[in-house]
């Protein structure tokens, strides 16, 4: 990665206002033709710098970027509605009781410095998000926070039902005896809290040409895959692509002429590597990438490939600025990445994902397990997902340092990266506790000579990673005798750029998937 100096910040900032420019300068271009009905400040402009050996294309090029600008106009446009459409808060989901008490335990029994811990979550409403005090947070406050992440509501939703009331209640006088704290009573107004998804979505414009850019750098992608032996399944292309680019007429004439008992539309899009014949019989590897698709996750592809075995790589469009608005459920994920797995003739697979892609990792080890034969996590956001870090790093950070540009601009302000994290990211069906604790007492001490994990599990993190808290992390899985291994002085995905630790984690890979060969009951099937 680049390093952190004022010319790499000033490069961020030059790029992020020339792509702010366009907009502005395609809504003043388009004032100016309807006023005057001319194009001439095109051609004018061409004609001044443009080399003579184009000079007959002038008329060509007018026109083409007269149409540009006005796509882009109606595109600023569309932005501002999308962005006001998905405001609108998703329906919470709603735990049971012991889901929720066993929750709150396994939060409890994993925090280690309390007032850290509550003033993560708590900022002063003053325009610069600063961290309020311990000594200023108020039991009303406290009660705002646990009523959004225990059940995912306002505080008065909560307090209106009587059993909800009293069990937070209980969970507020719990946690105050446990970690022998106090909260006065009163609420501090001025103090605001940390609601993923009841906070807005924030999101900056970007300009049609920007996903244009990712729209042909997605298909030099699509296309390596295909070199590398991969096939496409599940394709509903308007769940692979939105926006300008998500029409798809051979989904429409579906939609139109399917029958009732027709099997129902798949949400999860996957690629598919079938095995050499040599090597028919070995566990799978299911690739999950991060926030931003699989533009970058070329090189690692390619080094899981040469391991000769069967592989599937998972797309999440929804966080890969394809402007797709259409989010799989959690148990929908879950059930189709089973199917994908009998569909080809594999009972088990070795999962291996980055950054965002963890949370799938995860929501496999906890609700699907038979499924999973091993798993190998880089840059994880699923482990003390009750600590800030995450939401704070970012949603509500205001950068400062060049890779904190570089997330706020091109991922955490991404209009469709905003709603999935703000209206569809459940932090308690995502979060990993290495030991489950459902009862007020501690979880019981961990031997050092076996794995608490039910699957083979290893772990690497960025030691300077600017959204996963990688030490507090490491600390919690090795007091678990969880394999844990810090990259030292990398940030977080950089990793990629990293020869060395690509070849490292490929290998453990390899190790974990040898460990778990089996024997396959049935024959391999493609896509079709």
């Amino acid at each position: 990665m680049a390093p952190d100096n004022p010319v790499t910040r000033a490069c961020v900032h030059i790029l992020t206002f020339v792509l702010g420019l366009i907009a502005p300068i395609a809504i003043s271009y388009l004032v100016y033709y309807v006023w005057t009905g001319e194009t001439a400040v095109i051609h004018h402009l061409l004609s001044n710098s443009t080399p003579a050996c184009v000079a007959t294309h002038i008329p060509l090029l007018t026109s083409l970027i007269h149409y540009w600008l006005a796509a882009e106009v109606i595109f600023f446009f569309n932005f501002w509605n999308n962005r006001r459409i998905l405001q609108r808060t998703s329906p919470p989901i709603t735990t049971s009781k012991a889901e929720r008490t066993v929750l709150f335990w396994n939060c409890v029994h994993t925090i280690q410095d309390v007032e850290e811990w509550f003033c993560g979550w708590f900022y002063i409403d003053d325009g610069n998000n600063t961290r309020a005090t311990f000594d200023q947070i108020r039991r009303g406050n406290v009660e705002t926070w646990f009523a959004w992440a225990f059940w995912s509501r306002p505080l008065e939703i909560v307090k209106s039902k009587r059993t909800w009331s009293n069990e937070l209640a209980w969970m507020v006088k719990t946690a105050e005896t446990h970690f022998g704290v106090h909260f006065e009573d009163g609420i501090s107004p001025e103090i605001k809290c940390i609601r993923l998804s009841l906070d807005p979505v924030n999101a900056i414009h970007r300009p049609l040409i920007f996903y244009i850019i990712i729209y042909m750098a997605t298909m030099i992608v699509n296309l390596f895959l295909r070199l590398q032996g991969f096939q496409r399944c599940n394709l509903p292309y308007s769940l692979s692509w939105g926006g300008v680019f998500g029409f798809d007429p051979a989904m429409l004439w579906k939609s139109l002429w399917r029958d009732q008992t027709d099997e129902a539309m798949k949400k999860v899009v996957y690629w598919y590597k079938p095995p050499s014949p040599d090597s028919n019989r070995e566990t799978p590897i299911v690739f999950i990438h991060g926030i931003g698709g699989m533009l970058f996750y070329s090189d690692i592809i390619r080094r899981l490939t040469a391991l000769d075995r069967p592989m599937f790589c998972v797309e999440l469009p929804y966080v890969s600025m394809h402007q797709v608005e259409v989010v799989p459920t959690t148990t929908e994920t879950i059930t189709e990445i089973s199917e994908m797995l009998d569909h080809h003739g594999y009972k088990k697979a070795v999962f291996v994902s980055h950054s965002l892609g963890t949370a799938v990792s995860s929501w496999m080890m906890q609700q699907a397990p038979k499924r999973v034969a091993g798993v190998v996590m880089v840059d994880p956001i699923v482990f003390l997902l009750h600590y800030h870090s995450i939401a704070y790093n970012f949603v509500h950070r205001s950068p400062k340092r060049f890779m904190e540009h570089i997330v706020y601009y091109f991922a955490s302000r991404e209009l469709h990266i905003s709603h999935y994290i703000s209206r569809h990211f459940q932090w308690f069906q995502t979060a990993h506790f290495v030991q489950s604790a459902s009862t007020s007492r501690p979880p019981s001490p961990v031997s050092k000579r076996s794995s608490t994990a039910a699957v083979p599990l290893t772990v690497f993190l960025s030691e300077s990673d600017n959204l996963v808290d990688s030490p507090r992390i490491h600390k919690y899985l090795l007091d678990n005798n969880v394999d844990s291994r810090v990259m030292p002085g990398l940030e977080h995905a950089s990793f990629l750029l990293k020869p060395t630790w690509l070849r490292t984690i490929v290998d453990q890979v390899s190790l974990i998937c040898a460990s778990a060969d089996l024997p396959s009951d049935s024959g391999y099937t493609s896509c079709t």
